[in-house]
């Protein structure tokens, strides 16, 4: 059997969350906010354009404010408004909305005691646009007399803009066929676009490096019809024996992971997407030619953004644990 393993690694901001308390909690609770505040607290506080920067994207800040209850804890609030205020600034820089698909609930579970997780996932969530972010402070704030009932975030972050030729109804998504995996578990990843396109699928490391898993050997240069639904491994590959895997790094018990879809109407220029190492993708990852590999992350999108190559990308979040 062919098996291509999705590795285990370590995604991480600059934040340190080495103080940030938690509540043991398997519940989630909204606090009683003040009718006269909720709305106003609740929504994103201020987003503004703070200037360009030397690599092509502009500066904004954004706060959020995100309810706070008895069975929250901070580290899954401040995934939460990060992530929102991730979303502010997008729609501020570009006038779209970022719909933020990437943590679902049983993901989110996983946030409630451990640090290192949340920042793994928040680093894992920063979008491919999102060139450089920086997380200015974090904690609870009161609503009115409600003490410590809201979690505050407030971001700075550079964001590269779309080419002048962009297609606003270009888009596509990426799926998995689980969000938790235990080591060693099947893996089947889903495409869909709305045009005709190619599609290159990474897997982004705990230095923002991405492994290709496709296009391999097995799927050379996948191009999708708008609206079909394009699986890895494909039924023919899996009757063939090709597997992909979750696999754990040694000494690890779990691990919050990114898988990542890039997709264009043009082939990408293989300048773009290669790379100088050996082919391998992960330890047990069956290696397609030496143009499939590891490159920055950061780097293939500055590529991208200096092409003026009209891209679309989507992500998706996804923990695997010893059992």
């Amino acid at each position: 059997m062919n098996s291509h393993a999705l590795w285990s690694v370590g995604l991480a901001i600059g934040l340190s969350l080495s103080q940030v308390s938690c509540v043991n909690s398997t519940q989630s609770s909204q606090p009683n906010l003040p009718p006269a505040f909720t709305a106003d607290y609740i929504n994103g506080i201020d987003a503004t354009i703070l200037g360009p920067d030397a690599e092509h994207c502009t500066w904004v800040a954004s706060t959020v404010n995100v309810p706070f209850g008895d069975q929250d804890t901070k580290h899954q609030a401040l995934a939460r408004a990060v992530m929102d205020a991730r979303s502010q600034a997008m729609k501020r820089v570009l006038g779209t909305k970022l719909e933020q698909r990437y943590v679902d609930l049983e993901m989110a579970n996983t946030l409630k005691g451990d640090a290192l997780l949340t920042e793994r996932v928040l680093r894992a969530t920063q979008l491919g646009r999102t060139i450089k972010e920086k997380v200015i402070r974090a904690g609870l704030v009161d609503a009115g007399d409600c003490i410590g009932c809201l979690y505050q975030a407030s971001i700075e972050t550079c964001i590269a803009p779309d080419p002048p030729n962009h297609d606003k109804e270009f888009t596509v998504s990426i799926r998995l066929n689980r969000s938790h995996f235990t080591d060693g578990d099947e893996v089947i990843v889903s495409v869909i676009t709305s045009r005709d396109a190619y599609v290159y699928i990474y897997g982004i490391d705990m230095e923002f490096n991405a492994e290709q898993i496709v296009p391999n050997q097995y799927a050379q240069n996948p191009r999708l019809r708008a609206g079909e639904i394009w699986t890895y491994p494909s039924d023919d590959l899996r009757a063939k024996g090709v597997r992909a895997t979750a696999r754990l790094s040694s000494g690890s018990v779990i691990s919050a992971e990114m898988i990542r879809v890039i997709a264009s109407m043009t082939p990408l220029p293989i300048p773009i997407t290669s790379t100088k190492s050996s082919g391998s993708i992960g330890k047990q990852m069956v290696s397609a030619s030496d143009t499939y590999g590891k490159t920055s992350f950061l780097s293939l999108v500055r590529s991208l953004i200096a092409s003026e190559i009209d891209w679309v990308e989507d992500a998706r979040a996804f923990s695997i644990s010893k059992e």
